[in-house]
């Protein structure tokens, strides 16, 4: 049986290589409609699930950072990052303690840290 592969991420890949380390924060800001996604069958299963397609993921990147992404787009450690934003008022996305976890505005952010 062959299967074809698709040039995108599950959810859980994703949320991983951007450094969400619970993907439910990810899965809800796109439940609210914060996050683009592309829907396709599953290759294996031929459900549809919704995936980061590149484009997607470019999307995303230009929108918002998170810690992990701050230390490469920004070139200080996440900890000094996020200790910026706190001491200018900044918080992630939806309050410290909000649904979707560590994630911040990115024009928010490049304000601050460039």
């Amino acid at each position: 049986m062959n299967t074809v592969a698709i040039d995108a991420k599950s959810i859980e890949s994703f949320a991983k290589s951007i450094g969400i380390g619970q993907p439910s924060h990810l899965k809800r800001m796109i439940e609210a409609g914060h996050v683009q996604t592309t829907t396709l069958k599953n290759p294996i299963t031929k459900a549809d699930q919704v995936y980061f397609t590149p484009d997607d993921e470019i999307a995303f990147r230009a929108r918002f950072v998170t810690p992990k992404l701050m230390a490469k787009v920004y070139g200080a450690t996440w900890q000094r990052s996020v200790r910026q934003l706190r001491d200018a008022g900044i918080e992630p996305l939806g309050g410290r303690e909000g649904p979707f976890g560590h994630i911040y505005l990115r024009e928010e952010t490049d304000r601050i840290l460039t």
